[in-house]
């Protein structure tokens, strides 16, 4: 009984606090306006005194209490204009902030609509709310990473044909969603530590991801088959089982990427750099690997069949050294860098020299083409000067 008696007293009282509130900020406008008076009327007899009550300066006393006055007004209208200040940008914070919520409800009404330009209205929307408004960032990426799950294809292993197969590339709403969730003007505002991106399991094959920013993202079997990811942040990314078969992942930065059993064949890391990437148990067969940097890569049981090794770095792979038999089998050059004990294997040797064999001959090739193409363009260049002559000879004729 007496805990309810306790509960009810607080709720009575709770509902008195509004009035409770403006009875004691009326109060404090009263006390402060007597004081702002009795400071007008008294003030200077009660800081300058002493100055008033001598009989030699008494007859300046008007312009002292003047003065005094004055400076008290003025110093009042520079509080009264701070106050009033401070309160307009308040209200400003709180009318921004409400204009937002408006455009976060409309843009998430439209993200539900049934019609696709709708929809990529609402995400453009949400892209342009993360860029005015930062600290609704990471609501809005959690969004757009909610609207992608909900949208895009799930990779299922589907046992019997189905009549729609997945798609090739991802509808025009589900790729205008990855571009504002991975745009890195947009991950700007966003902790991407705490805030993980999970795209794991989906089908985005064909996506356009051309210098996306997926640092820390999880896309753990997720199919971007085909997909340009051109320049893009893939650092502490998770791709462990994804299918990236024939992607663009060239001048990638990939420091500390995980692709553990993922499928990169044929895929193009052309200048990438793997440094502490794990490609456990990965397929790198037919990969364009030239120039690419693995300084500090596990490539443990990788498959580097047909691999273009061209100016890569395997001289330092961690935690154990790439082993005869995986170079043996891929495309290394001269210009590879391999362990010592590797690059002088004799199945790495001769794999060299088979490999630069091979483009002797392409060369020489192109260079016994070459003399019979230079020998037709002088001919035709002869014939060109010849008829040129003839005409200037047949101008000066005509003229004498």
């Amino acid at each position: 009984m007496e805990l309810t008696r306790l509960l009810a007293a607080r709720h009575a009282v709770s509902r008195k606090r509004p009035w409770v509130r403006v009875a004691l900020l009326a109060l404090a406008g009263v006390t402060i306006a007597i004081g702002v008076l009795l400071i007008l009327w008294r003030g200077p007899w009660w800081f300058d005194g002493k100055y008033l009550r001598d009989e030699d300066v008494r007859s300046g006393a008007g312009a002292l209490v003047t003065g005094f006055r004055t400076t008290v007004v003025q110093t009042l209208a520079a509080v009264g204009a701070s106050l009033a200040l401070l309160y307009t940008a308040r209200n400003y914070r709180l009318n921004r902030r409400g204009q937002v919520t408006d455009r976060f409800t409309k843009a998430l009404e439209r993200l539900g609509s049934d019609e696709v330009y709708v929809r990529i209205g609402g995400i453009l929307a949400l892209e342009q709310i993360i860029q005015d408004a930062p600290d609704q960032a990471v609501h809005a990426s959690q969004v757009l990473g909610a609207f992608l799950r909900e949208r895009a294809p799930r990779c299922v292993v589907r046992t019997v044909a189905i009549d729609s197969p997945l798609p090739s590339c991802p509808d025009a709403d589900v790729q205008a969603a990855l571009t504002a969730l991975t745009r890195p003007a947009s991950r700007r505002h966003i902790n991407f530590v705490s805030e993980q991106r999970d795209l794991s399991g989906l089908h985005l094959q064909g996506a356009y991801l051309v210098g996306a920013d997926l640092q820390a993202a999880k896309l753990e079997g997720t199919n971007l088959q085909g997909a340009d990811l051109r320049i893009a942040n893939l650092h502490w990314a998770q791709f462990d089982g994804a299918n990236l078969a024939g992607a663009d992942l060239s001048e990638v930065h990939m420091g500390g990427a995980r692709f553990d059993a993922a499928n990169l064949s044929r895929a193009n890391l052309a200048g990438a750099d793997c440094h502490w990437a794990s490609f456990i148990d990965a397929d790198l067969s037919g990969v364009n690997a030239r120039r690419t940097d693995f300084t500090m890569a596990n490539l443990r049981n990788a498959i580097l069949d047909d691999t273009e090794l061209e100016e890569a770095d395997l001289t330092d792979t961690w935690p154990s050294k790439v082993t005869p038999d995986q170079i043996a089998v891929a495309k290394p050059r001269e210009s590879t860098e391999l362990p010592a004990d590797v690059a002088a294997a004799p199945a790495v040797r001769a794999r060299i020299e088979k490999a630069e064999a091979r483009t002797m001959r392409g060369t020489s090739a192109t260079t016994s083409r070459l003399p019979r193409a230079v020998m037709r363009s002088l001919r035709r260049a002869d014939k060109r000067a010849e008829r040129h002559l003839d005409m200037l000879q047949m101008l000066q004729s005509r003229r004498y």
